[in-house]
């Protein structure tokens, strides 16, 4: 049984054959959501080089992200609806949290580790949304891409055959929010889900393209035992 939390509520979505899950956090509130996953989802893919795979202080981070915005305020929770994260990036950034700047989400997300770390043969990967939607399918496909390799050999074997005219145009759309080392999964999440980023389904031949990425996380919904 998995303990309880205050500030969401948690659900085993799968497990593959060697054990490994797939957990999703269900928040009410986006303002808590964001503020949990940001320090881990940052260090994971930020699309700034001095917080992607760095040490680096919460406060730093709030401080940079309303300049690159340009806004007056802090709007990270309000800005993402949803979140993904590989267990082995959750452990590595933990770990290089500069001394004395923990917070409560920190200590929250390693109590969490711990927990579900014995739960599923040592790896695992959680999402964070507000309801089920396509949102939590795009994180789900996440998931499926990082515990799975017979499902990221299929999905990479479909991105291999598209265009490198097509793939230029989906990745500059990508490359305004992301780094480079997760366009192959952002891609087949967008294109697997009805998900697209803004821009995304203007370009030539997207919408014929996704069909082929659809069917294959369709079916392996089905082979996992969930609901499409």
């Amino acid at each position: 049984m998995i303990k309880p939390n205050k500030i969401f509520k948690i659900e085993e979505v799968f497990k593959t054959s060697k054990g490994h899950s797939l957990f999703h956090l269900i928040f009410k509130s986006r303002y808590e959501m964001g503020m949990f996953f940001l320090r881990y989802q940052e260090f994971y893919e930020s699309i700034n080089p001095e917080f992607r795979d760095k040490s680096f202080s919460y406060l730093d981070y709030l401080s940079w992200y309303t300049q690159y915005t340009n806004q007056s305020t802090f709007t990270y929770p309000k800005d993402f609806i949803g979140y993904n994260l590989p267990s082995d990036s959750i452990i590595d950034c933990y770990s290089k949290i500069p001394r004395g700047d923990k917070n409560k989400y920190d200590n929250m997300m390693n109590e969490l580790v711990k927990e579900l770390s014995s739960k599923s043969q040592g790896k695992f990967y959680i999402i964070g949304t507000i309801r089920k939607d396509s949102t939590y399918h795009h994180e789900i496909a996440h998931a499926l891409y990082y515990l799975d390799p017979a499902y990221k050999k299929q999905m990479d074997y479909i991105t291999g055959h598209l265009s490198q005219r097509f793939k230029r145009s989906i990745f500059n759309v990508l490359a305004t929010i992301y780094p480079e080392k997760v366009f192959n999964d952002e891609l087949q999440a967008y294109m697997s889900t009805n998900s697209a980023m803004a821009g995304m389904d203007e370009i030539s031949g997207f919408s014929v393209k996704c069909k082929k990425y659809e069917k294959v996380y369709n079916d392996w919904l089905r082979k996992i035992g969930h609901k499409i």
